[in-house]
């Protein structure tokens, strides 16, 4: 539940919707009211910080997962937007929240 009182997750169909300043093809990605992103994905190894693979395939590295969350495990992401990130050398999403989901 968010606090507007409704899950939200990754669409699993269209319409998809970038966050601010990304396009689609960097990764399919649900908004909530106030600029929120929340990805759903599979957690998997990453060079130098954690990531999470959509079930589009996308892979997106993250600013941080709580050591609750193994490589395998689902998991659901909230982010207040993309940032780059010099510990990671790449862009991240700046990650609010982490919740385990079922898939």
């Amino acid at each position: 539940m968010s606090r507007f009182g409704a899950h939200v997750s990754v669409m699993s169909k269209p319409p998809f919707f970038a966050a601010p300043g990304r396009r689609a093809s960097q990764g399919f990605v649900a908004l909530m009211a106030g600029g929120m992103i929340v990805l759903t994905g599979e957690v998997v190894p990453n060079v130098t910080c954690p990531a999470i693979r959509t079930a589009e395939g996308k892979t997106v590295a993250l600013s941080h997962l709580p050591g609750a969350f193994a490589i395998g495990d689902m998991v659901t992401v909230t982010g207040s937007g993309y940032a780059p990130s010099a510990t990671c050398q790449q862009e991240v999403l700046v990650v609010t929240k982490a919740a385990g989901s079922d898939g």
